[in-house]
């Protein structure tokens, strides 16, 4: 209210100087009658203009306050040739989350679960802490996590898409917790399947990395990067095959299926241009 305020300003200005006139100068007090009628009308459009906004701040609906989802990564140890880490998931407002699901990838690593198995909740200012994570010590570089969560906003369940990014060095390669050096959140799901299908399709067709997933038997999984390298699942032998080409020579790695985790599989696959390949089914490699 900003000619509210201008508008009180000189309406007790001129009381003030009606007053001054009418007792300092008693031969010229119709200058301050005249000032004292003009701060009175000055006066009174400023209450009228205080009352006005009052009863539109009253009548106005303002959005409630909602949750955010806040990471940090937490380094658990680093050894020389491998690191375990997980992330640290908060819930920062008034409002419940629930966590649909979390990607994490570098340049050379594609994790498509993050930590998250199925969807969890977080209660209102409360932490989760998503499963343990494992990677090579050498492929580490800065690390991306997205996570999609939905929180209610004004009694309406909506979601988000939130982007973190983790400047790991390798003088941070020990114990301790890491702060994401940037946070992007959209709103709506922008992590959706197909990005998981084309991240894991770009994933394969590194000369040198790794991805990690989980995955349900009853769903069909076929990722190729062009002849050179294919990882699939056969559903009549229950077989979880990776086939590669190390120069002339051709390696085929096959795991069976076991039991599963809330009705989902783990898979870990790397390899190198050097020929060392590895592939893990459900723990087991």
């Amino acid at each position: 209210m900003e000619l509210g305020n201008h508008l009180g300003f000189a309406g007790i200005t001129l009381a003030l100087v009606g007053l001054s006139v009418t007792l300092l100068w008693p031969q010229k007090r119709w200058i301050g009658y005249l000032s004292l009628v003009a701060a009175i009308v000055l006066l009174v459009i400023w209450g009228a203009l205080a009352l006005k906004e009052k009863r539109e701040l009253e009548g106005r609906t303002f959005p409630a306050e909602r949750s955010f989802l806040s990471a940090s990564l937490v380094i658990d140890s680093a050894a020389t040739d491998a690191i375990q880490l997980h992330f640290l998931l908060t819930a920062r407002g008034p409002q419940e989350i629930t966590v649909l699901r979390t990607l994490l990838y570098t340049d050379s690593i594609l994790e498509l679960s993050g930590g998250l198995v199925t969807p969890k909740s977080i209660p209102p200012n409360s932490d989760l802490s998503l499963n343990d994570l494992f990677f090579r010590r050498d492929l580490i570089e800065p690390i991306y996590f997205i996570s999609v969560y939905s929180t209610k906003v004004d009694g309406t369940e909506k979601t988000f898409t939130v982007r973190y990014r983790f400047p790991v060095r390798s003088i941070d390669l020990h114990p301790q917790t890491l702060y994401a050096s940037s946070r992007q959140e959209t709103e709506g799901d922008s992590a959706g399947e197909n990005l998981t299908r084309d991240a894991l399709f770009k994933a394969m067709s590194l000369p040198i990395g790794s991805l990690t997933f989980w995955f349900q038997d009853t769903r069909p999984l076929v990722i190729a990067a062009e002849q050179s390298r294919k990882l699939y699942f056969d559903p009549q032998s229950r077989m979880v095959y990776l086939v590669l080409m190390s120069g002339s020579q051709l390696i085929t790695l096959k795991k069976p299926l076991l039991k599963p985790k809330d009705g989902m599989h783990f898979i870990a696959a790397s390899w190198d241009n050097l020929g060392h390949v590895n592939l893990y089914v459900d723990g087991s490699g």
